[in-house]
């Protein structure tokens, strides 16, 4: 367990809502749906998540010649396709590694072109986390595992202290006090950025980058849940069909809106608008998170179309320096040429604004 006193994003718990140190935070790895934020109305299920726990999976590993077992536990979170368990590694390396189990929803009601979809997009996420393993900014999966009764699963690491940026952006707005100083935010900034370099490095688009899905560690933060994430390889077959929107209304680019195919500037424009929230702890153009998502999307649209900017982070939050201010106002105009041309350029631009340069001093100890 870090001490708090050292870690670089320990923040002041000022609120019973929090959660403990020593357990995972509930709902993280949450995914928002086609044109919505919330899955509101879920289908019945075949399953029930109980029925998973005390499970045995496992897996042959192809050529390699060993075997892995993990026993699935108690459940930890749910999302809108997928239940999060606790699990154990049982056998093979590692013996007691605890785990995250990220397991598929199947429905009564799909059809079985749904069915085969969501295990595309499914086997897609464990793929292209495995393409990233080993970088600090993204959660981890050690394997893509499914049984003969059909259920799919992602082992993945367990995130046991900290939180998701999500939670930690709602409790400074409704105690309106800062639980990260803007120094810990730029370092958290620079952190996602390294996790969007990396994905763009491998080709791999996230398209639903928000709060909900970073997670703030002790001493890292991590990149979550690549579900409806895109790989640019020539010649892979699309999952999502060209015109359907993917993502979270409040956050996408204007492209990805219109359903265009998207590439790095897309994820580019979430990150200023994830960016524009960490620091000044709303929405551009004034939007709430609790607006209807359609009608929110229009009203964006009108805006861009007139040409109209959104208030300045600075004019919401007076102390960032106007150097950070204008990274982040660049990094959601309408026209993705105008944006940074790739993540490698906001990271260095980050790293010339007064907030990192103090947030090294303080707090980074890697170096």
């Amino acid at each position: 367990m870090a001490d708090p006193k050292f870690a670089k994003y320990a923040y002041q718990k000022k609120s019973g809502r929090n959660v403990p140190s020593g357990q995972t935070s509930i709902g993280v790895f949450g995914r928002s749906i086609s044109g919505q934020d919330h899955n509101e109305n879920q289908h019945p299920s075949s399953h029930t998540p109980n029925a998973f726990e005390g499970r045995v999976i496992q897996d042959t590993g192809g050529r390699v010649k060993r075997i892995t077992k993990y026993r699935i536990g108690p459940l930890i979170g749910e999302g809108g396709t997928a239940w999060v368990h606790q699990g154990i590694r049982i056998f093979g390396d590692s013996v007691g590694t605890r785990v995250a189990i990220k397991i598929l929803k199947t429905f009564l009601d799909d059809t079985e072109g749904a069915r085969h979809r969501d295990q595309n997009r499914f086997r897609l996420e464990g793929e292209l986390l495995v393409k990233v393993d080993g970088n600090l900014n993204i959660l981890r999966c050690y394997g893509c595992f499914s049984d003969e009764q059909g259920n799919h699963y992602l082992v993945l690491e367990l995130l046991e202290e900290g939180d998701s940026l999500r939670n930690i952006l709602d409790r400074e707005s409704r105690m309106r006090v800062d639980l990260l100083n803007i120094y810990q935010k730029t370092g958290i900034a620079t952190e996602i950025t390294l996790a969007l370099a990396a994905l763009h490095a491998q080709g791999i688009i996230h398209r639903d980058l928000k709060p909900d899905n970073i997670f703030i560690c002790p001493d890292v933060a991590k990149l979550l849940d690549l579900g409806i994430a895109h790989h640019q390889e020539k010649g892979r077959r699309r999952i999502t069909d060209p015109g359907v929107t993917m993502g979270t209304i409040a956050y996408m680019s204007p492209e990805q809106a219109r359903g265009l195919q998207v590439g790095p500037p897309a994820d580019l424009y979430s990150l200023g608008t994830t960016l524009y929230e960490l620091f000044a702890l709303e929405l551009p153009y004034g939007l709430g998170r609790g607006d209807d998502p359609f009608e929110r999307l229009k009203d964006i649209q009108r805006r861009i179309c007139r040409g109209e900017m959104p208030l300045s982070v600075k004019a919401l939050a007076p102390r960032i320096s106007p150097k950070l201010n204008d990274i982040i106002m660049k990094l959601f105009l309408a026209d993705p040429v105008q944006r940074y041309p790739n993540a490698e350029e906001v990271i260095k631009q980050l790293k010339y604004t007064t907030e990192f340069v103090i947030f090294e001093r303080r707090f980074d100890r890697r170096g």
